[in-house]
């Protein structure tokens, strides 16, 4: 191990005025030692009180070590004592985590993986999660394995932060990694009253006739969240291609998670090919999954009542 020694007056200023990391500046000579230092705490530094030096290491060193230091100034200089608490620069590791996909479905089970880099005397570490809306929880903590992993899984009931944190150790820096994992809400629909159906080429469509006044279109969207809304899209086709014949604004879904959409009949071409849908958006803050498509149920109205 290389030891830079400072002189007494060098030292005190250091201790005195030091707010940065220590390195081998203000240099009065060299030693050189291939004997361990002594004490763990102190195995980048330590003071050698009987001869008034200062021995600071050059190579990485550990986090917070108090260093006390007194003279008693000889002949030279006035006596002087000071103490001081030494941040030394610490390598970063390397630390990810990452889960088995980014979006699930209520209920669905995530891997999340924590993967540690190169360290030095720890492989512990810590994995948390904090779903939308509640504070972080620990999931698990323990030493990686031989590959740099640490493996939990977790049941997923609304959008969720992971984390994994490394505490740090003598040669390499605390860090945490964070991810999210969102996830995807059910959106159930139908029809409210149609009388029949057809296909037409490999799409079944329901059938209405105009002598039922209204059509109905329920959707229901789990799990439950207040402050999210749905708007409802309805297209005709025609010309060759599907055309937006109306639209409703966002509105909230009941208290159940429903909502029920209606229009009248009369305003449909007699025998057209229609297309309806909704659409699902979260509350802006604190929402517990992502926006979500419902599928296109296909309907045609004819004229008149059925015969």
């Amino acid at each position: 191990m290389k030891l830079v020694r400072f002189s007494p007056p060098t030292a005190a200023a250091l201790l005195l005025g030091l707010t940065t990391v220590i390195g081998p500046g203000a240099v009065d000579s060299y030693a050189a030692s291939d004997v361990p230092l002594p004490i763990a705490h102190f195995a980048h530094m330590v003071v050698d009180a009987p001869h008034g030096h200062l021995f600071i290491s050059g190579g990485p060193g550990t986090d917070g070590i108090l260093v006390a230091f007194t003279y008693d100034g000889g002949t030279s200089y006035l006596p002087v004592a000071a103490s001081a608490k030494v941040q030394v620069s610490r390598a970063t590791p390397s630390l990810s985590v990452t889960t088995d996909a980014k979006s699930y479905h209520s209920g669905a089970t995530v891997k999340v993986t924590a993967h540690l880099g190169t360290t030095y005397n720890s492989r512990l570490v810590t994995l948390y999660d904090q779903p939308a809306g509640k504070p972080r929880a620990q999931l698990k903590s323990g030493k990686v394995d031989a590959h740099g992993n640490l493996v939990a899984y977790y049941k997923v009931t609304r959008n969720t932060a992971f984390s994994a944190a490394f505490a740090g150790d003598y040669r390499y820096a605390p860090r945490t990694a964070t991810t999210t994992a969102t996830l995807t809400p059910t959106i159930r629909t139908a029809m409210q009253y149609p009388l029949a159906t057809t296909r037409v080429g490999s799409t079944t469509y329901q059938v209405f006739y105009k002598s039922e006044v209204n059509m109905g279109f329920d959707l229901q969207v789990t799990p439950r969240q207040s402050g999210g809304c749905t708007t409802v899209y309805l297209e005709h086709y025609y010309s060759g291609a599907w055309h937006q014949a109306a639209s409703q604004s966002c509105v909230p879904l009941y208290g159940d998670g429903w909502y029920g959409y209606t229009r009248a009949l009369k305003l449909f071409a007699s025998n057209d090919h229609y297309r309806i849908r909704g659409h699902y958006t979260p509350p802006a803050k604190d929402a517990q999954t992502t926006g979500a498509w419902s599928q296109w149920t296909y309907l045609t109205v004819r004229p008149g009542s059925p015969s």
